[in-house]
């Protein structure tokens, strides 16, 4: 399967900073002449130039090099401008969590990729080896262009490339029906925070406070039930949890154990058999597709999560099959 074109520009600019063939340099921010060639993860190949970049030209040529539009953009003071121009790309405030190969951009000073929504990780290029706008060809320092942990520059907004192919959040594919009871979701997190019980379109878990460990899943109406069952890297799938309903009872009120939570099934059994549970969640880098009770189908493996990464949100409702 192709990867999307923020997938590969994400990827690009991973090689950018992380090759220390590339340095920071405002002189010759577009590389040095030369060319090579870098394979992505889907076996695909790309050209791009040699030698250094700087803030705002690394990241205008991950994103052109993986084959989109920047309408021209050539610094800071214009990517949002002509990114935003092409229609490629739209524009986003800061209460938006960023997702791999967005954009974050401060129009006059400063701009970087986010390679992690969760923890939010920043790819970019800071400063010559000796401080100033130019040095040496390539990374002499290892911090000329790195990986590094999110910190508010501060941050103007966010550009989102929205074009063809973009990965974005998988909405799910109907509404809570009228006249059924409401899921209620309550999750602990790794750091012991007992959350608040919520209902769709609201979500369980919240990133600040790490992956959810537990999680308890109940009706409003006792005449329907929601089992539930957890996947955790030390013991693989759990066993399943009847209404598990009291994130204070670890053994039998909400399903997880000592890590956190991988991969989720839900079934809902009810008076109507025309209704299924729809659930869906985050593992930090946007929300997988959505799945329906235990479905396997085309989109639908039969339990939410890739079962690798923490799940960090999960929302959950009652609709037709």
């Amino acid at each position: 399967m192709s990867l999307s074109p923020n997938e590969r520009a994400a990827q690009i600019m991973e090689h950018l900073v992380s090759c220390n063939r590339h340095g920071y340099s405002q002189y010759s921010r577009n590389g040095d002449g030369g060319s090579e060639m870098i394979t992505l993860s889907d076996g695909s190949n790309v050209t791009i130039a040699t030698g250094d970049r700087d803030c705002s030209s690394a990241v205008i040529d991950a994103y052109r090099s993986a084959g989109v539009d920047v309408g021209g953009a050539t610094y800071t003071g214009n990517m949002r401008s002509c990114m935003c121009g092409t229609g490629n790309f739209e524009w986003m405030p800061m209460s938006y969590t960023a997702q791999r190969g967005d954009i974050y951009l401060n129009e006059v000073n400063h701009t970087a990729m986010c390679t992690s929504a969760v923890p939010d990780m920043l790819a970019e290029f800071s400063i010559s080896e000796n401080g100033t706008i130019d040095g040496v060809e390539g990374d002499q320092t290892g911090y000329e262009s790195h990986i590094g942990t999110y910190y508010d520059f501060p941050w103007n907004g966010i550009l989102r490339y929205i074009g063809e192919g973009a990965s974005s959040e998988p909405s799910f594919g109907g509404s809570q029906s009228s006249g059924v009871p409401a899921i209620m979701l309550q999750a602990r997190t790794t750091d012991g925070t007992v959350l608040p019980a919520t209902s769709y379109p609201d979500f369980a878990g919240w990133k600040a406070n790490g992956p959810i460990q537990f999680l308890s899943a109940w009706c409003t109406d006792s005449a329907w039930r929601i089992d539930v069952q957890a996947y955790t890297a030390a013991d693989g799938w759990l066993p399943w949890l009847i209404n598990p309903s009291n994130i204070n009872d670890l053994d039998n009120g909400a399903v997880g154990n000592s890590g956190p939570i991988l991969g989720l099934k839900m079934y809902l059994y009810s008076p109507n058999a025309d209704y299924a549970v729809h659930y869906q969640v985050n593992c930090g880098n946007g929300y997988y597709p959505e799945q329906t009770d235990t479905d396997v189908k085309v989109g639908m493996d039969g339990y939410a999560g890739d079962l690798s990464n923490p799940i960090y949100e999960v929302k959950a409702y009652i609709g037709g099959l």
